[in-house]
């Protein structure tokens, strides 16, 4: 069973991490007939957030997101890593880094039985895309996501939902350097409690 986070990091988080696209950070609880497709390129995108007034931006390299949000005056990049499951947030004005409480990023793992069904193909931002749909399990709700053929998320949304909650307005495949996509050797590795996410 998902752990709950406590209160006080919940206060702490729920401005940040609400802001994390829907389709990516999606229920680990979901129950799906095959594996959904997850990134197999670098890239770098301008993406629209529901509840985040400016476009945030997404890079991926190696089955692991990036994710610069903004929170007040400050970026938090947030580091995804589909594999080990986890979501570690960086303090880069402190060289503080922290992991995200358990079940409070629900990542889908390369390869599991996530067994969306494939509808029609689509555009978004100038890119050929399939519709794929699942139910949450948690809450009983359709969910349509566009993915790419090399597994980019382009979309996500309820079935007809305009705008959807997350969608990507620019795209670019270009290497991204490794770096940006990993804890720097001189950042101190807290409890999450302890970063200043304010």
């Amino acid at each position: 069973m998902t752990r709950r986070i406590v209160s006080s990091d919940f206060r702490r988080t729920r401005l940040l991490f609400a802001l994390i696209p829907a389709a990516i950070v999606a229920d680990s609880t979901l129950i799906f007939a095959e594996p959904i497709p997850l990134p197999q390129v670098d890239y770098v995108a301008a993406t629209r957030n529901e509840g985040q007034p400016e476009p945030v931006t997404v890079r991926h390299h190696n089955g692991v997101l990036r994710l610069d949000l903004k929170a007040g005056e400050k970026i938090f990049p947030i580091l995804i890593d589909f594999a080990k499951q986890t979501a570690t947030v960086l303090v880069e004005s402190e060289n503080l880094a922290g992991e995200a409480p358990p079940g409070a990023f629900p990542i889908p793992k390369p390869g599991v039985d996530v067994g969306a069904m494939r509808l029609t193909g689509d555009t978004q931002a100038g890119e050929e895309c399939t519709i794929w749909k699942f139910v949450e399990q948690k809450s009983q709700l359709e969910t349509e996501v566009c993915i790419t053929k090399d597994g980019i998320w382009m979309r996500q949304g309820r079935p007809g939902e305009k705008p959807p909650r997350y969608e990507v307005i620019s795209l670019e495949r270009v290497a991204q350097n490794p770096g940006l996509f990993e804890i720097p050797p001189t950042f101190q590795i807290v409890p999450f409690n302890q970063l200043p996410l304010k």
